[in-house]
Order: structure tokens, then C-alpha cells, then sequence
């Protein structure tokens, strides 16, 4: 019986030596640690891609806080906030990065950290119309006016030639040069045309008399035309900035923008604010988009988080966009997760810590300034 056990306990002390002796077998029987998969939203100054990766306001928080709390992690870029959104709330990333705003609509789908950022909703429209001389000019290309112009030209070079070559031939005074005699053509048909009077002969008797009464009815016409076109362009100019001023000046809330075509991003709270609010609302996949089609008058005003509204606008002063009114519906930001994270309250005392060392108002007067 002695024996017995003392085998048993020689077999579990060697079995122990081996394991002991060889603790990389006993690694290999445990998975390596999978990393955390963070989706991230290009949406400056929030995010913004670089060939070096991710930068920008969200991203230097958050690779903050995770260097604290000692997380490994990789980005996934997502095209759409709605993209975003459904990989938080499906599970296939741990944590989403951007300006993304904390309501109690997603918070049933999703959990999210303390809020980091405090913003809220801006409306934009379209820039004044342009005044000056080239405005002007744009005006009458565009209505048309200047083809007719054109066309009016060329029948008056046209004419003059058929004089120059008819008074050659039927009137031993005209002048023996191509030159002279053309100009000469030429200032009498602009005479007809401009103020109906002309001292150029009568070479075709009672017929000429016709023509010339003819070219006199066509030349108030073509006057009048000229007048009532240049007119109209300064009128119309002048009620469009009239009508835009007035519109400027009574928006204040999104209840003055009905009956208007709305510009929103798609799966954004800005858009469902639209929506609540009954207006005509039309969805965009990219912040940049959505200020394009503001600037090419294809929607007639729009609303987004104020923050990168502003921010785009001072990246590209060129385009023809104003913001109106108040911000309205004011909002948070912070880091989305998906439901029951573990990291959760970790992250959310790191986004406090941020907040009291001054990291975020570090960061605000990095990416805004002042």
C-alpha cells in the first residue's frame, strides 16, 4: 500500500516538474488578447484623416484616456453616421469615435461615456446674392440676354456690309475704300437703330423709303428689347436681396424655415430634429456634401452641429454660406459604446480627469482657437 502511494505522488510531482519547466506550453492553451475595435467618423476638426492615420479633437482624447487605462485598440473607418451607429449597436466595435451627440434615443441602443464636449445645432443659408458690374453680367448670361445680344450684333455687321456693297455699287459719292465706307455703313445702321434718324441717301426710291421704315420699326424694337432686359435683371436683382434680407432677419428658430427645403446629415440628430419639426428635409452622407449643396442653392438652408459647421466654414471661405439665427437645441458629445462595455465607467472617469486638468480646454483652443 506504502508503495502505491508513493508512486502516485512520484507521478503528480514529475507531471508538476513538467508543466512547471515548460510554462510555454502552458501559453499556448490560452487565445491572445483580442484588440478593441474603435470606429471612427471623419468629421473635422473631431476627426480628421492624415497619411499618418487619425487626428483631431475626439482622437487625441480618446488615444489619451486609452493610453491611461492601458487599451489596445484599432481603428475602422466608417463612411456614414448611420454606418457608425449600427456598428456600436451590433457589436462589431467596441467604441465609436467622433462628434457624436448623447440622446435618449440612442442611449437605448448603445451606452456612452461622460459628455467632453458641450455644442448644439446651428442653421446656415446661402451667402447674399452678389452685387457689381461681373454679378450683373452673370445675370444676363444667365437669363439669355447676352445670346440675343450677340445675335443683335452680328445682324448689325451683317447689314452694314449689304449697305457698304449697295452703296459702292449705286452711289458715285460713297467713298471709294472698303474701310471708310463700311464705317460709314456702319454708323448710319447704328443711327437707325439707336434713335431713328439718319442723313444716308435714299437710293432705292419709294422702296428705300420701305426698307428704312422698316429698319426703323425693327431698331425700336431692338432698343426696347435692350431696355426692358437690362431692367428686368436690375429689378430682379434688387427684389432677391431684398427678399434675402428679409428672410435673414426672421430666422431665428427652425419653425421660420418652413416651406423651405432643409439640408441635413443623414442618421444625425440634426436631421430628426428636422423631421420632428415637420419640415422638407433631404438627407446627406458627408458634412462636406451637405455645405456643397447649400452652396449650389440645391437645398435652401441647412442644419448641423455647429462646431464642424463653423470649422468647415473657416477651411473654406470661399463658399457662398452664412450661418442665421441661434443656436438652437443645445447638445453634448462623448464617446459611444456598445451596450454593457465593461470600459464604461473607466472612460467616463478618464473624460473627467480630462476636464479637470484642462486637457479638453487644452484641445478647444488647440482645434478652435482662442
Amino acid at each position: 500500500m506504502m508503495i502505491k502511494v508513493n508512486f502516485l505522488l512520484s507521478t503528480i510531482v514529475a507531471c508538476f516538474a513538467i508543466v512547471v519547466s515548460n510554462p510555454a506550453c502552458a501559453e499556448t492553451s490560452s487565445p491572445p488578447a483580442k484588440k478593441m475595435q474603435v470606429v471612427v467618423l471623419e468629421s473635422p476638426p473631431f476627426v480628421m484623416k492624415t497619411d499618418q492615420g487619425f487626428t483631431g479633437f475626439a482622437i487625441d482624447l480618446w488615444e489619451e484616456s486609452a493610453k491611461r487605462m492601458g487599451l489596445d485598440y484599432e481603428y475602422r473607418e466608417a463612411s456614414t453616421l448611420q454606418e457608425l451607429l449600427d456598428s456600436v449597436t451590433t457589436g462589431k466595435s467596441d467604441v465609436a469615435v467622433t462628434e457624436l451627440t448623447i440622446n435618449a434615443e440612442r442611449m437605448e441602443r448603445m451606452d456612452f461615456s461622460q459628455p467632453w464636449f458641450d455644442a448644439g445645432l446651428q442653421m446656415m443659408i446661402h451667402q447674399a446674392p452678389p452685387t457689381g458690374f461681373w454679378s450683373f453680367f452673370e445675370q444676363l448670361e444667365e437669363n439669355g440676354h447676352l445670346r440675343v445680344y450677340l445675335w443683335m450684333g452680328l445682324g448689325v455687321i451683317v447689314a452694314s456690309f449689304l449697305l457698304t456693297a449697295l452703296d459702292r455699287r449705286l452711289d458715285p459719292e460713297f467713298p471709294a475704300e472698303w474701310k471708310q465706307g463700311f464705317s460709314e455703313s456702319f454708323y448710319h445702321v447704328l443711327s437707325v437703330l439707336t434713335s431713328g434718324k439718319t442723313n444716308h441717301k435714299l437710293v432705292f426710291g419709294s422702296y428705300g423709303t420701305m426698307i428704312a421704315a422698316l429698319w426703323l420699326v425693327m431698331g425700336a424694337g431692338v432698343v426696347a428689347y435692350i431696355t426692358s432686359s437690362i431692367t428686368s435683371v436690375m429689378t430682379v436683382n434688387s427684389l432677391e436681396r431684398r427678399i434675402w434680407v428679409a428672410d435673414k432677419d426672421r430666422i431665428e428658430d427652425l419653425t421660420d424655415l418652413k416651406g423651405k427645403i432643409v439640408g441635413t446629415l443623414s442618421g444625425s440628430v440634426a436631421n430628426m430634429y428636422v423631421a420632428k419639426a415637420g419640415l422638407s428635409g433631404r438627407g446627406f452622407s458627408t458634412l462636406g456634401n451637405l455645405v456643397k449643396a447649400l452652396a449650389e442653392n440645391r437645398v435652401d438652408a441647412i442644419v448641423g452641429d455647429q462646431p464642424s459647421l463653423v470649422y468647415h466654414l473657416h477651411q473654406r471661405p470661399d463658399l457662398p454660406v452664412i450661418p442665421v439665427g441661434k443656436v438652437i437645441r443645445h447638445e453634448k458629445y462623448g464617446f459611444a459604446l456598445k451596450a454593457g462595455s465593461p470600459i464604461r465607467l473607466k472612460l467616463s472617469k478618464q473624460v473627467m480627469l480630462a476636464w479637470e486638468t484642462g486637457l479638453i480646454d487644452r484641445l478647444r483652443k488647440k482645434y478652435f482657437g482662442g
